[in-house]
C-alpha cells in the first residue's frame, strides 16, 4: 500500500473576534446567510494541521470559516472541529471551511477498520469525525468534507441541529452520525460518496427516538462502495471485486443505520438516493417511522431484478408519490449528473477551487489498482490493455481503469497511455 509523505507546514492561522461587523458573502450562494444574523462572529482563516480546533462558544455565535482548512492528524480521536463550551451556548452557526484527513495515515485505499483505528492497528481509539457539536440548535453550513471517517457528528445535548448546504465527499463511515438520537434537519446537501448515509444507533442505553423527528429535504445521497468494508472477512454481507484491484472486496453499509425498535421519526422529501449494487442493507427507514414522504427518487444501478420493488409498493401505498424507482443506468446516471451539477451551480462558494471538472460524473474506486495499467483485470499489463485504452482514447469516462483511464481523472488520453507504457510487461 502506497503511503504519501505529507509535509506539515504547521499551524498558520489568524483568528479574530468581531462583535458587530457584518461579513459579506456571495449573493447567489445561500450557504453563508447565517453570518448576517445577530450575534458575535469569529473569523477563522488559515490551515490547522495539528490537534483539535475547539473555539470558545457563546449563545448565537457565528464562525466564519470560509477561508479555513483543517486536516485530521494521526494522533487525535473524535472530532477535529469541536463546538463544546459553556453550558449556555446555543443557536450557533459554523459556516464554511474544508476538512480532510492527512493522507499519511488515511489514504484512499485503507480499510474501514484502518480508517477508524489507524493503519497500524495500535488499538488507539480514534473514531474521528470532521466536525461535532455539543450544543442545541447548532447549524453546520457551507462546508466541504473529504476523505474522513465520520462526516458531521451530533453529540450529547445537540438537539434540533441543522445541516445545510454542505458537500460531503468520500466519507468512510457515517456521513451524518446522530447516535444520541437528537431531532434535526438536513437541507439542500450533497452527500457524494457515503459508506453509511445516516446513523442513529447509540452504542449505549439511555437515548430514545420516540419523540425525535429527522427532517430530510433536498438531499442528494450517493452510496459508494469502498475497499475492505466493516468486518468484510467475517460477515456475510455482499461484497464484490473490481477489475484491476485483485481480490480487494468493495462494499458499503446501511443507508439508514438505526436502533431496532428505537428509531426516530422521519420526514423525507425532494431527495435522491443512488445505489451501485444490492448491499442487502437498510436503504430506507421502517415505513411505520416515516411520517411525511413526497417526491423522492431511488436510483438503482445494480441488478434490476434485485431492486426494492416491495419497498416501493409499501411506501407508496402509505404515501402516494413518495418514491420513484429508476433502474436504468443511463437514465439514473444522467439524473444524478444533472442534479449534482445544479447543486454545485447553486453553491459556487462551497468547496471553491475543489469543484469537480464535470460535476455529477464520478469514478470509483478512487485510487489506482494493485496492477497499474491493467484495464481488463487479468493481473498483467499487456497489449489487451492497450487496445482497451485505444478504443476509449480521447473520450470522457466514469469507468476508471476499466476504460483505460489509468489516472482516474475522467478522461482517456495520452497520459493514460504513458502510464500503460511505463508498466507494460508487469
Amino acid at each position: 500500500m502506497l503511503r504519501k509523505l505529507v509535509l506539515f507546514i504547521g499551524l498558520l492561522s489568524v483568528v479574530s473576534l468581531i462583535s458587530d461587523t457584518k461579513i459579506s458573502y456571495a449573493a447567489n450562494d445561500p450557504s453563508f446567510a447565517c453570518l448576517d444574523a445577530a450575534g458575535p462572529t469569529q473569523v477563522v482563516t488559515g490551515f490547522y494541521g495539528t490537534g483539535k480546533f475547539e473555539p470558545e462558544t457563546a449563545p448565537f455565535k457565528k464562525f466564519d470559516a470560509r477561508t479555513a482548512s483543517f486536516e485530521i492528524p494521526y494522533d487525535i480521536s473524535w472530532g477535529k472541529v469541536v463546538l463544546r463550551g459553556s453550558s449556555d451556548s446555543h443557536d450557533m452557526c459554523w459556516a464554511g471551511g474544508y476538512v480532510t484527513a492527512a493522507l499519511d495515515w488515511h489514504d484512499l485505499d485503507i480499510s474501514w477498520d484502518q480508517s477508524k483505528h489507524g493503519y497500524d492497528q495500535s488499538g488507539t481509539y480514534r473514531n474521528t469525525a470532521a466536525v461535532e457539536s455539543f450544543h442545541n440548535r447548532t447549524t453546520w453550513t457551507g462546508l466541504h468534507i473529504y476523505n474522513v471517517h465520520d462526516g458531521i457528528r451530533t453529540t450529547d445535548s445537540n438537539d434540533n441541529w441543522r445541516i445545510q448546504h454542505v458537500w460531503l465527499d468520500y466519507i468512510r463511515d457515517d456521513c451524518v452520525e446522530n447516535d444520541h438520537i437528537h431531532s434535526g434537519e438536513i437541507y439542500d446537501v450533497l452527500f457524494d460518496g457515503c459508506y453509511v448515509g445516516f446513523s442513529s444507533r447509540p452504542s449505549s442505553t439511555g437515548y430514545s427516538g420516540i419523540n425525535t423527528i429527522i427532517k430530510m429535504n433536498k438531499m442528494l445521497m450517493r452510496m459508494e462502495p469502498m475497499p475492505y468494508p466493516y468486518k468484510w472477512d467475517t460477515k456475510s454481507d455482499p461484497t464484490f471485486t473490481v477489475p484491476g484491484y485483485g481480490d480487494t472486496p468493495f462494499g458499503y453499509g446501511n443507508t439508514f443505520k438505526l436502533d431496532d425498535g428505537n428509531e426516530p421519526n422521519f420526514e423525507i422529501t425532494n431527495s435522491i438516493f443512488l445505489h451501485e449494487y444490492d448491499s442487502e442493507k437498510d436503504i430506507f427507514p421502517p415505513i411505520a417511522k416515516v411520517t411525511v414522504c413526497a417526491n423522492n427518487t431511488l436510483i438503482w444501478l445494480g441488478d434490476p431484478t434485485k431492486a426494492p420493488f416491495s419497498l416501493l409498493d409499501q411506501i407508496n401505498a402509505k404515501f402516494p408519490g413518495c418514491l420513484i424507482l429508476i433502474t436504468g443506468k443511463v437514465q439514473g446516471k444522467t439524473l444524478w449528473k444533472d442534479k449534482v451539477a445544479d447543486w454545485h451551480q447553486r453553491h459556487p462558494d462551497v468547496g471553491v477551487n475543489r469543484k469537480p471538472a464535470v460535476p455529477g460524473e464520478y469514478t470509483w474506486p478512487r485510487y489506482q489498482g494493485s496492477v497499474i495499467g491493467d484495464a481488463d483485470g487479468d493481473g498483467k499489463v499487456d497489449g489487451k490493455d492497450y487496445l482497451i485504452w485505444l478504443s476509449h482514447y480521447n473520450q470522457p469516462t466514469t469507468n476508471g481503469v476499466k476504460d483505460g483511464d489509468f489516472d482516474i481523472n475522467g478522461n482517456v488520453n495520452g497520459l493514460d497511455y504513458l502510464i500503460w507504457l511505463s508498466n507494460y510487461g508487469s
